[in-house]
């Protein structure tokens, strides 16, 4: 049977982890719960003070119990609206509370843990490959010519950012109208050579999921394998700025590599999302 102290002593033998685990858990139910704000507050202030209160931290399974209900009940009521990373999350905690009861030692959880990262990445080149629109290039097209890629780096005064200001007005007057009169926009390029240069960022990027997939999955642990791990990360945060996705993903790379650089670029990446996250920017 197992014990708290036992749960104790597997919560202290890979501490970080698994706080770093927590902490995204937390704020992502408290930035998703359907619940008044001044609730939220108030749930994550019980959650810390009975956890500094709790010196034996006891109470931390019931919390991952209680996150994987709620998970669970989110999952179950909006099963075709939950982002990807809702999922992912759900399946971490699974595999930390039977990881905490003893069912499996750390090395199973790790294998547990690459084995979910490589099936979603892996999953995702193939969604992409198998999409006639993001392998004609047309998903980057839309991007770069709307300003949803390098926008950050794009001055208020700069060509570029006027046309991509008026194609935002070409939308929007595109769908002021009836679907039924079937119009349509010409957007502008918003640098020459737009057209090539999105086909190509389409392939490069099943290309680097694809590679990313297969080095995890075969050497985790390697610094090749890490390298390209966190150019992926960087560069869905330069197309997408999916916080929680890519806070998950930089814990993951963190828990799984044994090299002290490559976890404090990790730590860098973590504690980077984590701040947009609770800016209110990402989390999408």
């Amino acid at each position: 049977m197992t014990s708290w102290n036992n749960i104790k002593a597997r919560l202290h033998k890979n501490k970080t982890v698994f706080d770093f685990l927590f902490l995204i858990t937390i704020i992502y139910l408290l930035k998703t719960i359907d619940i008044a704000y001044y609730f939220k507050i108030i749930i994550a202030i019980i959650i810390i003070v009975t956890l500094l209160i709790n010196k034996k931290k006891q109470i931390v399974i019931c919390f991952w119990i209680v996150f994987m209900t709620l998970l669970s009940i989110e999952l179950v009521t909006n099963y075709f609206y939950v982002a990807n990373h809702h999922f992912l999350l759900l399946y971490i905690t699974i595999i930390t509370i039977v990881y905490l009861f003893q069912l499996i030692d750390f090395k199973s959880f790790l294998n547990s843990l690459k084995t979910i990262i490589v099936i979603v990445i892996g999953i995702a080149a193939i969604q992409k490959l198998i999409s006639p629109e993001f392998i004609s290039g047309e998903y980057y097209y839309y991007m770069f010519n709307t300003g949803r890629i390098f926008r950050p780096f794009i001055m208020d005064q700069t060509e570029m950012s006027t046309l991509i200001s008026q194609n935002w007005e070409f939308i929007e007057s595109l769908k002021s109208t009836h679907p039924k009169e079937s119009n349509s926009v010409v957007i502008n390029n918003v640098f020459p050579g737009v057209r090539n240069t999105a086909i190509y960022f389409s392939w490069a990027t099943i290309i680097l999921e694809a590679i990313v997939a297969i080095t995890l999955f075969v050497k985790p642990k390697s610094s090749l394998t890490h390298t390209l791990f966190i150019v992926l990360i960087v560069g869905v945060c330069l197309v997408r700025l999916e916080t929680g996705f890519l806070s998950i993903l930089a814990i993951s790379g963190y828990i799984l590599t044994d090299s002290l650089k490559f976890k404090l670029v990790y730590l860098t990446l973590i504690t980077l999302f984590i701040g947009l996250i609770l800016s209110g920017i990402g989390l999408s």
